[in-house]
């Protein structure tokens, strides 16, 4: 249990650590960052890491990057939850950089429950699954605010949106978007599946079927 930030691991100072094989679980905070927290330019890789089960009072339930960076690679995100934004991932003004992802399960209070990507930086998802996350308000599975984001292989499937749209993902920021696959989620308001307010999103070979608001 942690008063401030970075229930389980904090890193500062312009970091880059390597982390494999590790599991980082049921932590606590009272304030950011229930797993794993990355800041001051930081730039750590994961890698076959599972961040499970943590828990916050603020944002970024699993993990938060502020004004850093951070790679994940054969990383699970499962379980976790915030009382504001982004249960299972939170990066504001941030670099982040997935491959072969799971974001499962998480919960968030407020927007973007499997991963809420705020303010200025840039996200890159290749082959992420997005699957059975619950937000209170808006954006049950990815909500993409940042500078850009890449989305390549993704499948955002079954998250919910409570009281608010854009149920499996919201894009507001410049975007690229191929091989996409959005089924099966359920917003209260508007855009079950996708919610778009941005003029620059390309969006290639999406499926989006089976959504409702």
């Amino acid at each position: 249990y942690c008063t401030d930030d970075g229930g389980g691991i904090y890193m500062d100072g312009g970091s880059t650590p390597t982390i494999t094989d590790a599991l980082i679980h049921d932590n606590v905070t009272d304030l950011h960052a229930g797993g794993v927290g990355v800041y001051g330019m930081s730039h750590p890789v994961l890698t076959r890491v599972t961040i499970a089960d943590n828990d916050v009072y603020d944002d970024g339930g699993g993990i938060e990057v502020n004004g850093a960076a951070i790679t994940l690679i054969d990383v699970v995100v499962s379980g976790n939850s915030a009382g504001d934004d982004g249960g299972g991932i939170y990066p504001y003004g941030s670099d982040i950089y997935m491959t072969r992802v799971q974001l499962l399960d998480n919960w968030t209070g407020e927007q973007g429950a499997a991963m809420y990507h705020r303010s200025t930086g840039s996200a890159y998802l290749e082959d992420v699954l997005v699957q059975g996350n619950e937000s209170a308000t808006d954006c049950g599975g990815l909500y993409m605010e940042g500078s850009y984001a890449s989305l390549e292989g993704v499948v955002i499937t079954d998250n919910v949106a409570s009281s608010g749209y854009g149920a499996g993902l919201r894009l507001s920021g410049a975007a690229f978007v191929e091989d996409l696959v959005v089924t099966g989620n359920s917003g209260a308001s508007s855009g079950g599946g996708i919610f778009i307010n941005t003029s620059s999103a390309t969006l290639a070979n999406v499926l989006v079927a089976d959504n409702h608001a």
